[in-house]
């Protein structure tokens, strides 16, 4: 084999170098990533029992002061998946990169391979193009160039197999690394580990702890209530007792004024029954005026009447 690749020509060679270095990053990456995130879950799991646990890891220490501030401002309202995400991407973005690289490096090593077969094969019919015009529709007499022609174009083509066989490799030795060694799986493990953490420990013990200040404020505010309540009462009490002396002084006041009152409407009906008895003896009175006046009148008319016939007699005589 090894002798087979130096045979080839140096743009081959460089494809089967990029190639192998590819195989090799994805290979150093793949363990790599696989015991960071290994690190980040041991610590988890060594610290997320506690009551107040400590990480090592800060990823994990800026999740959870997140989370509970999260908590504190929106309640049970919280994307915890958004919180662990962001973390991740932010403090171990070289991480993301790496898992993006492994998971396209089968990818990139085919390409080189068959980047390599188009190639070589462009080698190998070139020279049987150079090979059939040097014959220019004559019989080949010289065997020798001719079996040297051949065996250029076969080397163009054991330049197209020899990098499509690199690349082919490579990429199933990767896929098969890549199945056992999932980082992608042992990545999810931990983050819906993380979540179920927050989810089912920091947020019961955030919502215990915030009942029980809801309970000590309940009964600061059911304290200041029955102080205010017993003061409030007495004051009502004591209100109701002075209101109730003074409506019955107010009453007997009433009472009082209410006798004076009926006393003075006796007095006034005694007047009025005397006036009456007054004004109907005025009006008897008047009756016998006005009768005596009338007489008057007839005994005035009847003197003049006397007077008048007296004195036509006196003329008449």
């Amino acid at each position: 084999m090894f002798d087979l690749i130096q045979q080839l020509n140096p743009v081959a060679i460089t494809i089967i170098t990029l190639i192998a270095v590819v195989f090799l990053l994805a290979f150093i990456s793949t363990i790599l990533v696989r015991n960071r995130y290994g690190k980040i879950s041991r610590d988890f799991h060594r610290n997320h029992k506690l009551k107040n646990p400590n990480f090592s890891e800060i990823v994990l220490t800026k999740i959870a002061e997140d989370y509970r501030k999260a908590a504190e401002s929106n309640g049970p309202d919280v994307n915890t998946q958004a919180i662990i995400e962001k973390y991740f991407n932010k403090e171990h973005n070289t991480l993301a990169l790496g898992e993006r690289f492994v998971k396209q490096a089968t990818s990139i090593m085919i390409i080189l391979g068959l980047l390599g077969t188009f190639y070589g094969l462009t080698l190998s019919i070139s020279e049987l193009v150079n090979l059939l015009s040097n014959g220019g529709g004559m019989e080949f007499t010289n065997v020798e160039g001719v079996v040297t022609g051949l065996i250029d174009s076969v080397q163009g083509m054991s330049v197209a197999f020899v990098t499509s066989l690199f690349g082919i490799t490579g990429s199933v030795i990767l896929t098969f690394l890549t199945t056992f060694a999932n980082i992608g799986v042992v990545r999810e493990t931990l983050l819906v580990e993380v979540e179920s953490y927050l989810d089912n420990v920091v947020a019961k013990d955030y919502s215990t702890r915030m009942q029980e200040e809801y309970q000590m404020l309940a009964q600061a505010v059911q304290q200041v209530f029955d102080r205010y309540g017993d003061r409030l009462s007495n004051d009502l009490i004591h209100l109701a007792e002075d209101s109730t002396l003074q409506l019955t002084k107010t009453t007997n006041e009433l009472q009082t004024s209410s006798k004076a009152m009926m006393q003075a409407i006796s007095m006034f009906a005694a007047s009025l029954e005397t006036f009456s008895e007054n004004t109907r003896d005025l009006t008897e009175f008047n009756h016998h005026l006005k009768t005596n006046i009338e007489r008057m009148n007839v005994s005035f008319a009847d003197l003049t009447d006397t007077l008048k016939e007296s004195t036509d007699n006196v003329h008449s005589a």
